[in-house]
């Protein structure tokens, strides 16, 4: 056998299909190894970060771990922000790179020699594992390192295979070829877990669930909508697992952080014990408290990451290495044995997240498009799958205000944030489900970059996709930050030296179907009517308002020597004393 057969064989066993890749010369053997194969599907793009990026979505809407197939030299580079949002994210994704001939990779200590011969180990040694095969590389050894044991192994791992070697002969019975991604779990003493949190939980008048996207997967789904099914307790979401319950969900209080569900800080504010599980509790997320302003709240905090764990100086805090999943049946165990219940808590917070979760929409405005009035009604159409913009207020605005519903997947990449993810994102969907249906919402700011992608898009012609592009003439939210603290800005929209082109035009150029919405005047059934009759890739433009902050948010202090102090969480703008007011009779009711 081959090396580049045993590779394939390996993907194949492991239960990998898809394989995004861009063809080059020193990838050409393993590219051919591919293509032979009756069970992965060669799926091209137009830029190596779009492999990455829709290898990202691809994992996340399906489960299954994608792969990534790029030559030497700038084909490796290019994925680089790819992998960093797997690294920031924990996705797992394996990338295949082609290298120069091994030849030429004796002197290691040269910025490079011979053609395109650059290091994977040099390029990403800090943010993926990476396997730089040689002569004497053992089949048992690339197995080991392509192995997933369990998820805090979870994050991009690149093999570079020299051009000359990709034909290797190995010696490999192919019955022994094993799944990589076999996990297990890691459970810990679990009685301990169990004593503690039954001993804090107890004590506790008002708890609340915080979770993450540690545990998003299929078993996470089930387990968490079977708790929240069985039990009455508030449950959050951070923005990786926004889809993980719909919003009806009878605990369901929204997303918290800086920009917010409202109900949700207040959930936040109002608990006395916050369990969290499969959060790394980003500082965004927590709305930029202190261990200072939260001391009067009780955590206990589970995560398979040690590493997450002991950045936590809470005052009073619980933290245990655990598998979410499993931590989460042992607090429905608790639950029942000692017949908690929290119902009046419950209701109460979310009956004022469904109060407050269309707070921002307006339907006053007469020029153009609300964009929180627009996610809104976009929400009402129910795609399968809801692909987000990755920054600004298109991805600020779709995680707070688009509802979702049962069994409906909401793609994003809140870690890193990077522009440009929206459009290559909708590839990985489109190759995870087969018959979805699509909606991306995206800024023309983000729509610019990874632009080319629209052509890949474009080969699934028969796809019910529509890219809503929300056009606000600009970079809202730079012009707007920067003419507030600096009076000018340069190079935000046309009128400040930035040129966007004809979305129509666009259009045309890579076959897509075009409409555009310019006003409030019949919206709503312009809108529905749009996606009722479109069979194809098809582009929207909506022309929406400028100067639209991502409201709630929460109101940050300007301190004299210029350092800049996070607000109480429930001192959000825009202001609204009374639903506080009126929350806490509700909530201190015995």
């Amino acid at each position: 056998m081959l090396l580049n057969e045993f590779l394939v064989k390996t993907l194949e066993k492991s239960g990998c299909e898809a394989v995004f890749h861009i063809p080059g010369g020193a990838a050409f053997h393993l590219v051919d190894a591919v293509s032979k194969s009756k069970i992965l599907k060669l799926v091209p793009c137009f830029h190596e970060q779009a492999c990455a990026i829709a290898a990202e979505s691809y994992f996340k809407s399906s489960g299954k771990v994608g792969v990534i197939l790029v030559t030497a030299g700038p084909g490796i580079s290019n994925i680089s922000t790819g992998i960093l949002s797997s690294y920031v994210d924990r996705i797992p994704m394996i990338v295949l790179s082609g290298q120069a001939q091994s030849k030429y990779l004796k002197h290691n200590n040269l910025r490079i020699f011979g053609p395109q011969a650059v290091s994977a180990e040099r390029l990403f040694g800090k943010i993926s594992k990476v396997f730089e095969v040689n002569k004497n590389s053992y089949p048992q050894s690339i197995l080991n390192f392509l192995r997933f044991k369990h998820y805090n192994d979870f994050g991009p791992k690149i093999i570079q295979v020299p051009l000359d070697l990709q034909k290797m002969p190995i010696k490999k019975n192919l019955q022994k070829f094993k799944n990589i991604f076999v996990m297990k779990k890691r459970i810990g003493n679990q009685k301990k877990v169990f004593q503690s949190l039954e001993k804090i939980i107890k004590k506790s008048v008002r708890p609340c669930i915080l979770i993450g996207g540690g545990i998003r997967n299929k078993e996470g789904f089930e387990v968490l909508n079977n708790f929240s099914k069985n039990n009455n307790i508030p449950i959050i979401l951070t923005w990786t697992s926004k889809d993980m319950l719909n919003n009806s969900d009878k605990n369901y209080c929204g997303l918290p952080g800086y920009f917010c569900n409202r109900a949700a800080n207040a959930t936040l504010y109002y608990s006395d014990l916050v369990i969290v599980i499969g959060s790394r509790l980003d500082p965004l997320q927590l709305g930029y408290q202190t261990k200072e302003l939260l001391k009067n709240k009780k955590f206990f905090v589970v995560d398979d990451d040690k590493d997450e764990l002991s950045k936590h100086d809470f005052i009073y805090i619980k933290k245990f290495v655990h598998d979410g999943i499993e931590t989460l049946k042992i607090l429905s165990q608790i639950l029942k044995k000692n017949k908690l219940r929290y119902s009046n808590w419950s209701k109460v917070m979310h009956k004022a997240f469904l109060d407050t979760q269309n707070e921002m929409v307006s339907k006053n405005s007469k020029k153009f498009i609300d964009p929180f009035n627009f996610i809104s009604e976009i929400s009402d159409l129910k795609p399968h799958i809801f692909v987000a913009g990755s920054s600004g207020g298109s991805a600020e605005i779709s995680f707070l205000n688009y509802r979702i519903s049962k069994n409906q997947i909401f793609l994003n990449s809140p870690g890193l944030g990077g522009m440009g993810f929206a459009i290559p994102s909708i590839i990985g969907a489109l190759e995870s489900n087969k018959k979805a249906s699509i909606i991306s919402v995206v800024g023309d700011g983000g729509f610019q970059l990874n632009i080319q992608e629209l052509a890949s898009i474009s080969r699934y012609k028969k796809r019910k996709v529509l890219i809503a592009v929300l056009n606000n003439r600009g970079y809202d939210s730079m012009r707007r930050s920067l003419k507030k603290y600096f009076g000018k800005a340069f190079f935000v929209d046309e009128e400040s030296g930035l040129n966007f082109p004809n979305l129509r035009k666009i259009s045309d150029a890579y076959g897509f179907k075009y409409y555009c919405i310019k006003s409030n005047l019949k919206f709503k059934e312009d809108l529905n009517k749009i996606w009722n009759n479109i069979s194809q890739p098809t582009l929207l433009e909506v022309n929406i308002r400028e100067n639209i902050e991502s409201f709630p948010k929460l109101s940050p202090k300007m301190n004299l020597d210029g350092s800049i102090t996070s607000g109480s969480l429930i001192d959000c703008s825009p202001s609204n004393e009374n639903f506080y007011k009126v929350l806490e009779k509700k909530i201190y009711l015995k």
